[in-house]
C-alpha cells in the first residue's frame, strides 16, 4: 500500500506493568480487585475477541461488562457514538487515506459506525482538510504521514489484530486471481469476471 505508515512510527508493546503504573498515576488505584468498570459493546460475531479483551484487562484489574447486541443495533449505537467502548471492524477495501479524515476528523459529523467519537485534534483537522485538495501525490503523502503520526501519538483507537482470510477455489474452473490496483484481492474480483473468460482483464499500468 503506497499510503502505509512509515516504519519509524511508534508502536506500543505489551506491558501490563506499565499499564498498571499509568493507571495508578491517573488515580485509578486498584480497590477490592478492581480499578474501574466499563461496558464493552460488540456484535455476536466478535464474541471471542470480546472475551479475550475481558480476560486481558482483568490482569490489570479492569472489569468489563459484556454487552452483546444484534449486529443492527450494534451498528446503530456505534454510528450514534452511543457506547463507552466498542469493538469495531475495519474492512480497508478502498485504500485511500481520506478514510482517516472521515474516521478521526471531528468537524466531519457523518454518523459512521467506525468513527472515533469524542476525538478532537485541531492539527489533525487542518492536515486532513489540506490533503483532501492536494493533487501532487508526494505532497499529499507528506501530509498523510503527519496525520498518521498524530493518530499514533494520540491513540484514539487501538488496532487489535489483522485477520487472515482463507478462500477455497477450484483451479480447473478459474485460476487467474490478482490484485486490483488500490484495492484488495477478493473472491468476487470484477476484473476477473466481467469478460466471462478465464484470463480476466489486463490491469491498467501493468
Amino acid at each position: 500500500n503506497p499510503w502505509a505508515p512509515p516504519k519509524d512510527i511508534e508502536a506500543y508493546a505489551y506491558n501490563p506493568d506499565k499499564a498498571k503504573a499509568l493507571l495508578d498515576q491517573a488515580g485509578l488505584v486498584e480497590k477490592d480487585g478492581t480499578r474501574l468498570t466499563f461496558p464493552l459493546l460488540y456484535a455476536p460475531t466478535s464474541a471471542r475477541t470480546a472475551e479475550f479483551i475481558r480476560d486481558q484487562l482483568s490482569k490489570i484489574a479492569i472489569k468489563v461488562d459484556m454487552q452483546a447486541l444484534d449486529a443492527g443495533t450494534t451498528s446503530q449505537r456505534q454510528g450514534e457514538g452511543n457506547y463507552a467502548i466498542s469493538l469495531v471492524t475495519y474492512g480497508g477495501l478502498g485504500g485511500d487515506p481520506d478514510f482517516m479524515r472521515r474516521a478521526f476528523d471531528s468537524p466531519d459529523q457523518a454518523k459512521f459506525w467506525w468513527k472515533a467519537w469524542g476525538y478532537k485534534n485541531p492539527d489533525f483537522s487542518k492536515l486532513a482538510a489540506q490533503q483532501l485538495s492536494v493533487l501532487d501525490e508526494a505532497k499529499r503523502r507528506d501530509l498523510v504521514v503527519q496525520m498518521q503520526r498524530i493518530i499514533a501519538n494520540d491513540v484514539p483507537l487501538i488496532p487489535l489484530y489483522y485477520p487472515t482470510r482463507l478462500l477455497v477455489y477450484l483451479p480447473s474452473v478459474f485460476d487467474n486471481w490478482y490484485f486490483t490496483p488500490n484495492w484488495t484481492p477478493l473472491h468476487t474480483n470484477k476484473h476477473s469476471f466481467v469478460t466471462g473468460s478465464k484470463t480476466g482483464l489486463a490491469i491498467r499500468g501493468s
